[in-house]
């Protein structure tokens, strides 16, 4: 979590749970942040994966390493959050009380809306609920917990799913060589999943849609710095926007669009965008790990 003074993060955070006990850190314990945590989730790719990073953080055992470093910062400081004033001030969490405080405090005074986080995913859904104003974020938000069924033991589509997932698997299994399971062809049947799960069996093959996204998700890697690619965005937008169109009422595309009588501002359409991302994070097999800092209060 970030932060203005120590007094905002221990009032805001307090008027929800017991204050965190808050600590600063020095230049090691910054530099070991940095290096240790930090660096590798940046270099892994924040928002796409990049295949040789994550190959040599696997070598390197990154996660583990990182792992090390927080449980270190934890076993040093006797308080549950710890203060870092470089590369920006920020507050990295390292006990549940001061867990429980950002996400209670969300999104004010915390907002999970940092200007970095804004100019990486803006770049592909930036109508997101994750990048939404205060304004607009609690009613994007109750879209897709509606959507999404986030109050029921099992999605009332389920069954469909289900369904999809053993046809899948059933014509894959016969092309496996001496069979061997490679990424290469596990990412292709998992694709076709998704794209039958949330735009209908008629996207099965429509890599075109999920290869736009991904190409504006390697873009927001490089947040800022990298230059916008509208047309890339504008091409990608009109395909999406033709398969919610024609998708059916058994897919989680039509479910979303056949909710809503009047979207407004809502663009349900822009929701389903994070969930591609968030299907890419299964196909990995564990989420791509998110920037350990919330962004400031505006």
């Amino acid at each position: 979590m970030s932060r203005g003074s120590d007094d905002d993060v221990q009032k805001s955070a307090g008027s929800a749970t017991t204050t965190p006990r808050l600590a600063r850190a020095g230049l090691v314990d910054t530099g070991r942040v940095l290096g240790g945590v930090l660096a590798p989730v940046i270099a892994e790719g924040v928002v796409a994966r990049r295949k040789s990073m994550v190959r040599l953080g696997g070598r390197l055992d990154t996660h583990g390493r990182a792992a090390r470093v927080l449980n270190g910062l934890r076993s040093r400081h006797d308080a549950d959050a710890l203060a870092l004033a470089f590369p920006r001030s920020m507050v990295l969490a390292l006990r549940p009380p001061a867990v429980t405080a950002t996400l209670d405090g969300t999104p004010d005074p915390f907002t999970p809306a940092s200007k970095e986080k804004v100019a990486a995913l803006s770049r592909f859904q930036p109508t997101g609920v994750l990048i939404s104003d205060n304004r607009h974020r609690r009613a994007r938000r109750e879209l897709n917990e509606s959507a999404l069924q986030t109050s029921s033991d099992v999605h009332s589509l389920h069954r469909r799913c289900g369904q999809i997932i053993e046809s899948e698997i059933a014509e894959l299994l016969p092309t496996l060589t001496d069979g061997r399971l490679t990424w290469d062809s596990y990412a292709v049947a998992h694709w076709r999943m998704v794209r039958r799960f949330v735009f209908g069996d008629a996207a099965r093959d429509d890599e075109k849609v999920t290869d736009l996204l991904t190409a504006l998700r390697r873009d927001a890697n490089w947040g800022p710095v990298f230059p916008y690619r509208s047309t890339t965005y504008n091409n990608f937008r009109r395909r999406l926007d033709h398969l919610v169109a024609a998708a059916p009422g058994d897919s989680l595309a039509g479910v979303t669009r056949d909710a809503l009588d009047n979207p407004g501002s809502l663009d349900p359409t822009g929701q389903i965008r994070h969930w591609l991302f968030a299907f890419d994070a299964v196909a990995g097999g564990r989420p791509p790990p998110p920037p350990p800092f919330a962004p400031p209060p505006p």
